[in-house]
């Protein structure tokens, strides 16, 4: 790159000293293009073009275009990567065959004249008339690049493809390609043998046939597949148009001239040959040649790497995407579209998505399940093939229960289905998110650094009162300020405000003064400055307005005047007054001269103070951000019930502040003042890595911004967030987009987010609760007593739990009163706490049905029991038929029934193969040999189908709560889905009658029964919920007010029916800040207890 530069300032000197008359101008441009080569990064370009850059510009050419070439600077579009590879499927003229743009002329840019590219392309400095750039925009195309369309077909097939999905997808395959094994032993064709039971005919030995595989539970898997990609699918896709819909609102504009008149127009409408005016704050829309003006600085680290903001002279070019940090200029459009050089770049630039720390969390949970899953599958696999000598079919059907059951496969769909729905939410209350995984990040702000201007107060400024220096008077003070304000375009609202009081003073015109030149505020310079020239004498003035500090410096007799007009600074700022410093000079040569102070008064919206109240309650620290004096952030912090701490922003570009480390001193400040764009930047990464956030983690910063210089700590921050009016460049760096002004929309996405956030973390605890109960317990029930469940029941569970949680995005979720964090030690502990809790109910009701006759008592029809208790033995037809199958068993009408029972069990007739789908057979060895698939066997496993499938959604109102369930009121979605799920699961139970899955009607005595004894269990849940909330976090009742004001707060949809509670300060400090103060202390104190 040196060598290239010292060569490009070679051929610079060589076409000054080669160049027509007048010289002077021409040389003058080669020794500012040999500064510049030394003091900027330029792209590296191929010799040839550098070569014939050389030589274009050493021939014969007018002299003024000669001084106007960017000597020594090529096009972008001359990299040699561009020049040997285009962008995917796109070429200069694939994108309209009408376009015959190639990219030797794109590279042959940046040695034309101004008058030569205007001529190029047709064009004048009054712009194109609006039929010719119709015309164009038909030839050319939109401004844009091509829309990436996701496949439809492959976005649905992306709900299937996840760790999770992988797992059901191989338990598919395990229904359809290894489930089999010999019949007799699982599904007879005589399995129930009359309605109201018979003796079944004898049944051979096994006979060796396979039955066909197992369809059902593949289907059934498939299904359940199919349904929550479509779910999923359906909510993500409309949710995205109605988001994608409102960003039209943002969709970038220009200043553009057409017919001579300086119009707004979508940036997608620009045409090669447009005129276009860029400002500080503007993303650059096009690829475009700058015309006559001031310098630009544009940041293009974007398309370059270059870390410092690049100048542009007239001539130069400027680039698609960069952001204006300096100036103001006219520009010619030459590129549009895929022709531009980020266009052409587009393709080189290899895409990666970001992980979300969502999707860290969902990948942490998903393998927290699939390893317990693995565990118990490698236990039931040396038990059952080890231990019982199971049949090959029978352990497999067993593996296919703990699959299908713990697997969460609506996860996913759940999370996305909430996530969509949670961002239209925000979106109806005008906060569009433009990064959807910021949602879950803004549930856990606990800081929010906010700009003052325009986002705290209206922006609607109103002049005080100026004063003056002798010889100059206030009026003069007031004219030359207008003067040095932008007049046309959209000024700002101080150049408004000030050229509006000029305009009330009497004998103020513009008439008298022609504008030669005016530069813009900037963020760095702090100040505007206009040169004029007096149309009568021909007088140059130059005037300008800023910063007054700036103001005073550059003054000639500055260390005379400084400590008055810092006491008059000062007392305008106690009293909420921000000045405007205005100087002048006559000539070039001419020396500054401070001529006053325009004092400025800019009211603080009307719901501000309310706003960062609420806040506070919510446990957000708000802290000022502020260009102005320290002094007026005090004053304005004063007014809105915020901490007075306030520091100049010159503290956070040190380490220590009298030996105290700069993060504790950022982290305790109310505010800043004074502060430049890096100063901003520098606060937001302060604070984030600092590990005194939400549960002992990093805070999770907030910044609202509006213009350029809010940009960078926009982009750093956890949660950008750009404000109503804001610039392009802070939109585009921001991840949430506010549509109407002040920050109360801000309290409306906490609390939104909140509720989101709260409700993807009561489905992650309620599926890892589920995963742990349904493979715990018919894992113990089959290691135990040989207990054999039906898959397809299982899939019947995993629908209906499917179906009912899906609700559970739109239920009302009581956001948390301070900010939350994904906690999943908390979620693990409560999983296991409430899956074993669950598992004991499901293992103590099997075991109170297999060995004790308490349910008959209450009515219940016969169930399964262990061989000592099961009756079976001791009807009179099984002993009769025994009678004739044993020649000496002591059975019949003259032997003992007991004695005859004894001799049964001993000879083990019930597990022999002609009695074990008798359908009186109710021992626990004949539901072992047949895998429950005799008649009582097939009622025992409805009947645990039926208490599983109760206590399972039970859980959910248990999940969603903090303290008893009954304290959160569900939405009316999720009841009318719990009880629709709960019907079906009992009529299922009730009457289906379905060999092919083990499973036979228990009537309405046993259905009474399971839902009695599920109820009766699930009351006590919420005890050891709390219980371990305690352990985990202390008493948790100690925040029940904050809970029922967060329960009012969501079931009435917003922040503003908490009202203002504002107090009078006692010290300093306001009643807010000392509540913020409280809660942090609370806060660190509780983390100590952790």
């Amino acid at each position: 790159q040196q060598q290239q530069q010292q060569q490009r300032q070679e051929q610079a000197e060589a076409t000054a000293e080669s160049a027509p008359p007048p010289a002077d101008e021409a040389k003058k441009a080669a020794d500012k293009s040999k500064d510049e080569a030394k003091a900027e990064m330029v792209v590296p370009v191929v010799d040839a073009t550098t070569k014939s850059d050389a030589t274009k510009a050493s021939s014969p050419e007018a002299p003024l275009a000669q001084a106007a070439r960017p000597s020594g600077k090529e096009s972008l579009h001359a990299m040699p990567e561009l020049l040997k590879q285009q962008p995917d499927g796109v070429n200069a003229s694939s994108s309209n065959p009408k376009a015959e743009a190639n990219y030797d002329e794109d590279a042959d840019i940046a040695a034309l004249t101004i008058d030569e590219a205007l001529t190029k392309f047709k064009t004048t400095r009054n712009g194109l008339t609006s039929e010719e750039a119709k015309r164009r925009i038909e030839e050319y195309g939109e401004n844009a690049l091509p829309e990436v369309k996701q496949n439809k077909c492959y976005q649905f097939l992306s709900f299937m493809w996840n760790p999770l999905s992988w797992v059901m997808e191989i338990a598919a395959l395990v229904a359809i390609v290894v489930s089999n094994g010999p019949e007799p032993y699982l599904f007879p064709h005589s399995q129930f043998c009359g309605p109201n039971g018979g003796h079944c005919p004898p049944l051979p030995e096994p006979s060796g046939r396979f039955p066909a595989p197992d369809f059902e539970d593949f289907c059934g898997i498939v299904l359940l597949l199919i349904a929550n990609s479509v779910i999923g699918y359906y909510e993500e896709s409309k949710a995205g148009d109605a988001v994608a819909a409102l960003m039209q609102q943002l969709s970038p504009e220009c200043k553009c001239k057409r017919d001579g008149k300086w119009t707004t127009i979508p940036a997608k409408e620009l045409v090669p040959g447009d005129i276009v005016t860029i400002k500080l704050g503007d993303i650059i829309p096009a690829d475009m040649k700058v015309l006559e003006g001031e310098p630009l600085k544009v940041d293009q680290a974007g398309l370059t790497g270059e870390s410092l903001p690049v100048t542009k002279e007239p001539g130069d070019e400027v680039y698609s995407s960069c952001t204006v940090k300096r100036g103001e200029i006219d520009c010619v459009v030459y590129a549009t579209g895929v022709n531009t050089f980020f266009g052409k770049a587009a393709s080189l630039v290899a895409g990666t998505e970001e992980n979300s720390h969502l999707q860290d969390v969902l990948r942490a949970i998903g393998t927290f399940c699939m390893a317990y899953i693995g565990l118990w599958i490698f236990i039931l696999v040396v038990v059952t093939y080890g231990g019982y000598h199971w049949a090959y079919r029978g352990g497999i059907n067993m593996i296919l229960v703990i699959l299908i059951g713990g697997i969460p496969i609506a996860m996913p769909t759940v999370l996305s289905v909430t996530m969509a729905l949670g961002v239209n939410e925000l979106a109806a209350k005008n906060a569009i998110v433009t990064r959807i995984p910021a949602v879950e990040v803004m549930a856990g702000m606990d800081i929010l650094c906010s700009d003052k201007t325009g986002t705290l107060t209206k922006n609607e400024l109103t002049i005080d009162a100026p004063t003056f220096v002798e010889p100059f008077t206030a009026a003069q003070v007031i004219e030359a300020a207008a003067l040095a304000a932008k007049r046309e375009g959209s000024p700002d609202a101080i150049d408004k405000c000030i050229y509006d009081a000029a305009l009330k003073t009497e004998g103020f015109t513009l008439s008298d003064w022609e504008e030669v030149r005016f530069i813009p505020f900037d963020p760095v310079g702090k100040r505007t400055e206009a040169t004029l020239r007096n149309k009568t004498n021909g007088e140059t003035w130059i005037v300008s307005k800023g910063a007054p500090q700036v103001m005073i410096d550059i003054a000639w007799n500055a260390d005379e005047i400084r400590t008055e007009q810092e006491k008059l600074i000062d007392n305008f700022a106690q009293r909420g007054l921000r000045a405007i410093g205005v100087a002048q000079k006559t000539g070039e040569d001419g020396r500054w001269e401070f001529m006053g102070l325009v004092p400025l008064f800019d009211p603080p919206r009307n719901d501000t103070k309310q706003t960062i109240e609420e806040a506070i309650r919510l446990g957000v620290e708000v802290k000022m951000i502020t260009g102005d004096q320290v002094a007026i952030g005090k004053e304005t912090a004063s007014r809105l019930g915020m901490g007075l701490n306030f520091h100049n922003a010159k503290v956070v570009r040190m380490d220590f502040v009298d030996g105290v480390p700069i993060g504790d001193v950022v982290e305790q400040a109310d505010g800043f003042g004074e502060v430049f764009p890096e100063d901003k930047y520098r606060v937001v990464e302060i604070l984030k890595n600092l590990k005194n956030g939400p549960f002992g983690g990093p805070h999770v910063v907030g910044m609202t911004g509006d213009g350029v210089n809010d940009a960078p700590a926009l982009k750093v921050a956890d949660v950008g967030i750009a404000v109503a009016d804001a610039t392009d460049a802070a939109r585009a760096a921001a991840d949430m987009v506010l549509l109407t002004p002040g920050l109360h929309v801000i309290i409306d996405a906490i609390i939104g987010s909140r509720k989101i956030f709260q409700r993807m973390k009561n489905y992650a605890m309620y599926a890892s609760a589920t995963t742990i109960r349904i493979v715990t317990t018919f894992s113990l029930l089959t290691c135990i007593w040989q207990f054999s469940f039906p898959p397809f029941m299982v899939l019947i569970i995993a629908y209906l739990n499917d179906g009912t949680i899906l609700t559970i995005s739109k239920d009302y979720a009581s956001p948390s009163p301070t900010p939350d964090a994904w906690r999943l030690k908390e979620i693990f502990t409560m999983a296991f706490v409430i899956g074993f809790y669950l598992t004991i109910s499901t293992i103590a009701f099997f075991a109170v049905i297999l060995y004790t006759d308490f349910f008959e008592g209450l009515g219940a029809p016969q169930s399964l029991k262990v061989d000592s208790m099961c009756s079976f033995y001791t009807d009179p037809s099984v002993q009769s038929a025994a009678a004739s199958f044993f020649t000496n068993a002591p059975c019949g009408a003259a032997n003992d029934v007991l004695q005859c029972a004894q001799f049964l069990r001993d000879n083990s007739f019930a597990s022999n193969p002609s009695q074990l789908y008798n359908p009186l057979n109710d021992c626990l060895s004949a539901y072992q040999a047949t895998f429950g698939n005799n008649l009582i066997g097939s009622m025992t496993n409805a009947i645990i189908y039926l208490q599983v499938s109760i206590t399972g959604q039970l859980v959910i109102f248990s999940t969603r709560s903090r303290l008893f369930f009954f304290m959160d009121m569900p939405s009316p979605w999720l009841i009318g889905a719990f009880v629709l799920a709960q019907l079906v699961a009992t009529f299922i139970s009730v009457y289906a009658a379905w060999p092919f899955t083990a499973i036979a009607p228990i009537g309405w005595g046993w259905a009474a029964v399971v839902w009695v004894w599920s109820i009766v269990w699930y009351i006590p849940l919420d005890l050891f919920k709390i219980a371990t909330y305690w352990a985990l976090y202390g008493n948790p009742w100690s925040n029940l007010s904050k809970h029922k004001a967060m329960l009012h707060m969501a079931l009435n949809g917003g922040a503003s029916h908490l009202g203002s509670r504002a107090g009078s300060r006692k010290a300093p400090n306001s009643r807010a800040y000392a509540r913020a103060s409280q809660a942090r202390a609370i806060a660190r104190a509780s983390r100590g207890r952790k």
